[in-house]
C-alpha cells in the first residue's frame, strides 16, 4: 500500500507534465506558421532581370565596317575636303572611312569650287569621278548700243557687256531698248570658252508707224513751205512790177 501511494504522485505528476507540454508545442506550431517561406518567385525575377540584360546588351548597335573612297578629278592635282577635314589631292585613295552620308569639296586655282553629297555603303569600295569647271567669257553687242542685258532674268547692264568669269552652262539673254524690239537668245557657255552674242536691233512697229506719220507730216510742211516760198516770190514779182509801171 505505502508503494502505490508513493507511484500515484509520480503518475499524476507525469501526466500533468504530459498535458502541459501540449500548449507548448502547439505555441511552437503557432510561430512556425509566421516564419518567412523561401520566395520561390525570387529566381524568376532574377532570371527576368538577367533577360532584360541581355536584351540591353542585346540592342547596342555594333559599328559599322568601314569603308574606301577612291576619288580621280578632270583635271587632277585638286584638294578634296570630306565634311570639313582635308584628305589630300586627287587623285586620292581613302580608306577607313565611315558609312552614310558625306559633303566633298573640291578646289583649285582657276576652276570653280566643286560641292557633292556622297553616300558610302559599308564595307564597300566606292569609285567616284568628278570633272573641274574652269571660267568662260561671255561677251553681248548690239547695233544700236545701250541696250539693257539681262541674263536668267538678272539684270547685268548695258550693251556692250563681257563676263568673263562665268560659269560653264546655258543662259537665257534677253535684250530690251525702248522702241526696239525685245530680243532673246539662248547660248551655251563651256568650261574655260569664249562665246560672243551680237544682235541688230528693229524698230517696234508702232514706233515705224510714228517715223512714217512724221516724216509724211514733214513732207506736208515741206510742200507747204514751198507752196508759200512761190506764192510770196509770185507775189513780190508782181509787186515790183506794179511799181515799175506806175513810175513810167
Amino acid at each position: 500500500m505505502e508503494g502505490e501511494r508513493f507511484l500515484l504522485p509520480v503518475v499524476l505528476c507525469a501526466v500533468f507534465a504530459f498535458a502541459g507540454d501540449e500548449p507548448a508545442a502547439a505555441d511552437n506550431r503557432g510561430h512556425d506558421s509566421f516564419q518567412i517561406a523561401p520566395d520561390s518567385s525570387l529566381p524568376e525575377r532574377m532570371g527576368t532581370e538577367a533577360t532584360a540584360g541581355d536584351s540591353l546588351s542585346a540592342a547596342v548597335p555594333q559599328p559599322l565596317p568601314l569603308c574606301t573612297l577612291e576619288i580621280t578629278t578632270d583635271p587632277s592635282g585638286a584638294s578634296i575636303s570630306l565634311d570639313g577635314a582635308l584628305l589630300g589631292s586627287s587623285p586620292l585613295n581613302q580608306p577607313d572611312l565611315h558609312a552614310g552620308r558625306h559633303t566633298l569639296v573640291f578646289r583649285k586655282p582657276g576652276y570653280f569650287q566643286k560641292k557633292a553629297v556622297i553616300e558610302l555603303q559599308a564595307a564597300r569600295k566606292t569609285a567616284l569621278h568628278f570633272q573641274l569647271s574652269a571660267p568662260a567669257r561671255l561677251s553681248v553687242k548690239t547695233e544700236p548700243p545701250q541696250a539693257t542685258v539681262s541674263i536668267n532674268g538678272e539684270g547685268k547692264g548695258t550693251t556692250p557687256y563681257t563676263d568673263s568669269l562665268i560659269k560653264p552652262g546655258t543662259y537665257r539673254i534677253a535684250l530690251h531698248k525702248e522702241n526696239y524690239r525685245p530680243v532673246e537668245d539662248s547660248v551655251t557657255v563651256v568650261s574655260g570658252g569664249r562665246v560672243e552674242v551680237i544682235d541688230t536691233l528693229l524698230h517696234t512697229d508702232s514706233y515705224r508707224d510714228s517715223l512714217q506719220q512724221a516724216a509724211a507730216a514733214a513732207k506736208i510742211r515741206r510742200k507747204r513751205f514751198s507752196i508759200g516760198l512761190i506764192a510770196g516770190t509770185f507775189l513780190t514779182f508782181l509787186l515790183v512790177l506794179a511799181i515799175i509801171e506806175k513810175q513810167d
